[in-house]
């Protein structure tokens, strides 16, 4: 029976040196440090138990700091990894304490987030003042209410978040970033035709990694726009800084294209459209304008698919650029006598203006007069009506409305 009594008492004894050897104490402020493994994680809770551990496979790339989303328990004056983020919390007064709709993080808190190379990294924060008290490797955020973003462009590795004051945290993402760093090649695409719309808004993160020279040409992600020569992200109320000598690039499809340009009102800068070495535009403005809800537009058809360049003379800031194919649109011939006009009319006729009486992307081209015959005729946009003034004659008015797709119709 003593026998059986003292097996038990080893048994028990051995079972509890075993937990022991689990759990260790860092004197550190008092502190217990419980780790626990989980697949390939070691996760490090501080005063309030074990914080959740993370699944065995990839990093996340995104993390929802609440009790829900595994952050539950409290990091103070020591380090932990919790689901990919190393958190360092050794710092005076530094804390990260896991909370129902939140976490709270104090000045000090380090955060490091894994990348896996060029990344946008978007930290929500309870208000606006925490979103402006973190930067990314030492440098600010761009902040808008209550979102901090950070263009990360580089190789994998570790983005560094430093916390400056005591906040509170809701979430973070990292995404693969939308805009390339020069080196990695990105395939050459063109808008469709048919009506394919693109839009760039340099005011948002999207190009908040852009600070660049002409050694240099960054290509979006999508294949159609690509910038040379000095632009950089200034803050989402202006934009970008573009310098004298930039030039954006839109590979654009065969027919009609519409670059439209949303200029900042500041600046002195001026914009031309060209095709290679031929200028297909004037020089127009996009600096020194009366508000800053003003927009620039640049147009080309063409019979091939064509890269466009806009370029960009003096400096000044930039919104966004938007480029649109324009769906070819079913057109006729229209034609008939100008029996509306006198013989002397006739002879001080200079044009014809066709005015859509609703709104049309259609360019409606200059119309063939034959003044001694009387006759006109001039290719329309099907199922649209028109206006026709006499030009040269005091801008007579010969015809209120052209029936829509009306192929003999006597002016």
């Amino acid at each position: 029976m003593r026998k059986v009594m003292r097996s038990r008492a080893i048994a028990f004894f051995m079972a509890f040196c075993m937990m022991l050897s689990m759990i260790s104490t860092d004197m550190l402020g008092g502190v217990m440090q419980v780790q626990a493994e989980s697949g390939s994680e070691t996760i490090t809770d501080g005063n309030a138990g074990v914080m959740a551990t993370s699944e065995s496979g990839e990093t996340p790339t995104s993390w929802d700091f609440t009790i829900s989303g595994g952050f539950e328990g409290t990091i103070q004056n020591t380090s932990a990894t919790i689901l990919g983020l190393e958190i360092d919390a050794t710092a005076s007064g530094a804390k990260f304490y896991g909370r129902d709709a939140e976490s709270q993080v104090n000045a000090g808190t380090i955060i490091k987030v894994p990348v896996s190379g060029n990344s946008t990294i978007t930290v929500v924060a309870y208000d606006n003042t925490g979103a402006k008290s973190l930067t990314f490797n030492g440098e600010a955020g761009t902040v808008n209410d209550k979102t901090a973003t950070y263009e990360y462009t580089g190789e994998a590795g570790k983005v560094t978040v430093a916390v400056t004051a005591n906040i509170y945290l809701v979430s973070m993402k990292v995404e693969a970033s939308t805009v390339s760093d020069g080196n990695t090649p990105i395939e050459k695409n063109y808008l469709t035709l048919d009506g394919d719309e693109v839009s760039y808004d340099f005011r948002v993160s999207t190009f908040a990694g852009l600070g660049k020279d002409a050694s240099t040409t960054y290509t979006h992600s999508d294949g159609i726009l690509s910038i040379d020569g000095s632009f950089s992200y200034k803050d989402s109320q202006h934009g970008a800084t573009v310098g004298d000598g930039t030039i954006l690039h839109i590979n654009a499809p065969a027919g009609r294209t519409i670059i439209t340009l949303g200029p900042c009102q500041w600046g002195s800068a001026s914009v031309a459209l060209y095709l290679g070495e031929d200028e297909l535009s004037e020089l127009v403005a996009i600096g020194g304008l009366s508000t800053d809800s003003e927009t620039v537009t640049l147009e080309y058809t063409s019979e091939e698919a064509v890269t466009l360049s806009v370029v960009v003379s003096g400096g000044g800031w930039l919104h966004y650029l938007k480029a649109k194919s324009v769906t070819p649109p079913n057109s006729y011939v229209l034609s008939g006598s100008l029996t509306g006009l006198t013989d002397a009319e006739l002879a001080s006729l200079s044009a014809l203006n066709f005015a859509p009486t609703t709104t049309s992307e259609y360019v409606v081209p200059e119309a063939t007069i034959d003044a001694s015959a009387g006759t006109y005729s001039i290719e329309l946009e099907q199922g649209t009506a028109y206006t026709v003034t006499a030009l040269g004659v005091g801008n007579k008015v010969v015809k209120t409305t052209v029936p829509a797709y009306t192929t003999d119709t006597a002016l």
